[in-house]
């Protein structure tokens, strides 16, 4: 387990995996500006820190057993992988996949949401994909499959007409997929959800 606390702002120097809980009860937990990657095999819990994403660094939740992500303010990733073998991630609360930063500087867009395996389980509350217009950010694989998917909202950012906005949704047990292509849009965000 890592648990975060104090003042002071600790920074990754190289990549890191947790085989159980991260706990960010205070200051800054922040990858450096080298892109290190974050490995979670545990619960993800931010109940007053900040966790900071610096230079396309990934975080990738691949444990044996549920995880859960909690952060009552809602929590955010530059790039996000599930990889999970067996369980769900569970979300406690909204979570986004948006810009990271260097230093103070935005990011070039380039972030993703990754499904490789495993179901995340919105939980009642909204996985998000893109912060802006500007941002819509990346989902792979391109067309997804039923090896991983989200049981719950989903939103997404879409900008453009003529391209299939993929929503790769489901239950517990089914996988059922949304594509989304209009002839005109009004650029926004998009949240689908599968009932069923």
């Amino acid at each position: 387990h890592l648990t975060v606390t104090g003042t002071s702002t600790k920074d990754m120097v190289a990549a890191l995996t947790i085989d159980g809980n991260l706990t960010i009860s205070s200051g800054t937990f922040r990858t450096s500006t080298a892109g290190e990657n974050l490995n979670i095999r545990g619960n993800w819990t931010n109940n007053g820190g900040t966790f900071r994403i610096e230079d396309r660094s990934r975080v990738t939740f691949d444990g044996t057993a549920d995880q859960t992500i909690a952060n009552p303010s809602g929590e955010s990733f530059y790039r996000l992988t599930i990889n999970k073998i067996t369980g769900t991630v569970i979300l406690n609360n909204n979570i986004t996949v948006q810009e990271g930063w260097t230093g103070t500087t935005a990011e070039d867009g380039l972030f993703d949401l990754t499904l490789t395996s495993g179901i995340i389980n919105a939980n009642g509350n909204t996985l998000i994909l893109g912060s802006s217009l500007q941002g819509p950010g990346t989902l792979n694989p391109a067309i997804p499959t039923s090896a991983s998917y989200i049981r719950g909202k989903f939103q997404r950012w879409v900008n453009a007409t003529g391209t299939n906005w993929q929503f790769p949704l489901g239950t517990a047990s089914n996988y059922r997929p949304a594509v989304f292509n209009a002839a005109a849009i009004t650029n926004g965000f998009l949240i689908i959800e599968h009932i069923g």
